[in-house]
């Protein structure tokens, strides 16, 4: 899995989503200082790490499934490593499960940066002893909304790309965009695949007390 996840961080848009990782995790501790020193111990300085935990699944998550569903497996082939995995043992259908994992390593790990690094300011920037546990636990919250949502759109990313070798990008689009349609019509936004995934953080946030964020 590691040959495959390297690989995949060596695409353009899985290194754009690691400029934007980055990025977002520069831009919320800035906000976060700014805000603390602005506002004091009542500082929302929650509010700041949840809105750059959903902004990641857009601009880190999402982009590096969709690095991974564009040609992945015309570009093994290609190089030789499909071979070097079925020589190994692997199956065609167990190199998509194994390129799906490469995809969650990879985005949980670019993902969790800004989206732990700017809860962990929050939590630093706590003015009371139960704020911090709030804090503590909003850490936690944000952490398994990060696994969860790495985990769906890496399978996502890596089904598209097995489903259409060649026009895998075009698949991966078009599901978000179909559930998108049908949640706008049902009036329903966890039909969709990034309203789904928002939903369960929304939950989350509201089973560790910080329902106030989603």
């Amino acid at each position: 899995m590691r040959l495959f996840a390297l690989r995949l961080g060596d695409t353009r848009l899985a290194k754009l989503a690691r400029v934007a990782s980055l990025a977002i995790a520069i831009f919320a501790g800035i906000m976060i200082g700014v805000v603390r020193a602005t506002d004091g111990a009542s500082a929302p300085t929650a509010s700041v790490a949840v809105s750059a935990t959903r902004i990641s699944m857009w601009l880190v998550a999402i982009v590096i499934a969709l690095a991974a569903s564009h040609q992945r497996g015309v570009t093994d082939r290609r190089d030789g490593v499909e071979m070097l995995a079925l020589a190994r043992g692997f199956d065609g259908s167990r190199l998509t499960l194994v390129r799906a994992a490469a995809a969650f390593s990879l985005s949980f790990r670019w993902m969790a940066i800004p989206a732990g690094a700017a809860t962990l300011a929050a939590m630093a920037a706590s003015g009371s002893a139960a704020v911090l546990v709030q804090r503590l636990l909003l850490v936690v919250a944000t952490l398994v909304f990060v696994a969860v949502a790495c985990a769906v759109l890496g399978a996502l990313g890596a089904a598209s790309d097995s489903v259409a070798p060649r026009r895998g990008r075009t698949v991966f689009i078009l599901v978000l965009l179909v559930s998108a349609l049908v949640a706008e019509v049902a009036r329903d936004p966890a039909l969709s695949v990034t309203g789904g995934l928002l939903t369960v953080f929304n939950g989350l946030l509201y089973a560790v007390g910080a329902g106030e964020l989603a």
